[in-house]
């Protein structure tokens, strides 16, 4: 995978932490200790239905507040079923501090987690969780991490 020039340093020597084939409602990542940087990739990713990306950190989808713009989790990716990609980069996960989250597709948008723990683990699903059921169809959802 490539790694554009906006959002990875030469330097930096990101590691494969789990690549996987986009199924079911949500996928999930755990555990993610001995990192401080992460980076997730969706490629190709397609769903059953119109609906937008979400993003979420350490199964907290309940905590208004602890997201940017007081949701409980972030929306990523346009309300469509045609294959998607895009990337989402998030900084210090191994410090208690807020983290800042920058999502990379056709844009960029800045975001943040703003719960003072370290995140251990990241959630991607493709439905509101008020909104109908939406499974992912295909393409890959992989993620990436720098050592603490």
């Amino acid at each position: 995978m490539a790694i554009n020039s906006v959002s990875a340093a030469s330097s930096d020597n990101w590691q494969l932490i789990s690549s996987v084939t986009a199924s079911g409602s949500s996928v999930s990542f755990t555990p993610l200790t001995g990192y401080k940087r992460l980076m997730v990739s969706l490629q190709n990713v397609t769903k059953s239905s119109a609906a937008s990306f979400y993003i979420s950190f350490n199964s907290d989808t309940s905590t208004p507040g602890n997201y940017s713009g007081a949701s409980s989790f972030i929306v990523w990716g346009a309300s469509s079923a045609s294959p998607y990609g895009g990337l989402a980069f998030v900084e210090n996960i191994n410090q208690s501090t807020p983290h800042l989250v920058s999502l990379v597709s056709n844009s960029t948008i800045s975001a943040s987690y703003n719960n003072p723990v370290a995140i251990t683990s990241v959630q991607i699903w493709s439905d509101s969780p008020a909104g109908p059921t939406t499974t992912f169809s295909g393409g890959t959802i992989a993620i990436y991490g720098i050592a603490a």
